[in-house]
């Protein structure tokens, strides 16, 4: 079963890797991404960044309850590692949403 998540924390990652569960979130693949917003045939605005981008979160290193490292898989790149800076940053493009498959 997969549910998608908004608007969420890092507690609610590391709580669901604990229990074994997938975490994927989206975030982008720049550092400094540029906002394109564009509107459906509705009339709804949607805001997007060039390079949107999805990892799986695989785990951290150090306190789980604030990490030194983020462990993620990167569909392009393999296995990385992110600061849990720069992974909060990049994340929050997209106000800290994915989904979580359990």
């Amino acid at each position: 079963m997969a549910e998608d998540f908004r608007h969420v924390g890092w507690n609610y990652v590391k709580d669901n890797i604990l229990a074994d569960n997938v975490v994927i979130i989206w975030g982008n693949y720049h550092q400094n991404p540029q906002a394109l917003i564009w509107q459906t045939s509705e009339g709804a605005n949607v805001l997007g960044f060039i390079g949107e981008h999805t990892y799986i979160v695989l785990g951290w290193e150090g306190d789980p309850n604030h990490p030194d490292q983020v462990i993620l898989l990167d569909p392009m790149r393999g296995r990385l590692k992110m600061s849990y800076a720069d992974f909060m940053r990049n994340w929050s493009f997209l106000d800290y949403s994915g989904v979580v498959v359990k």
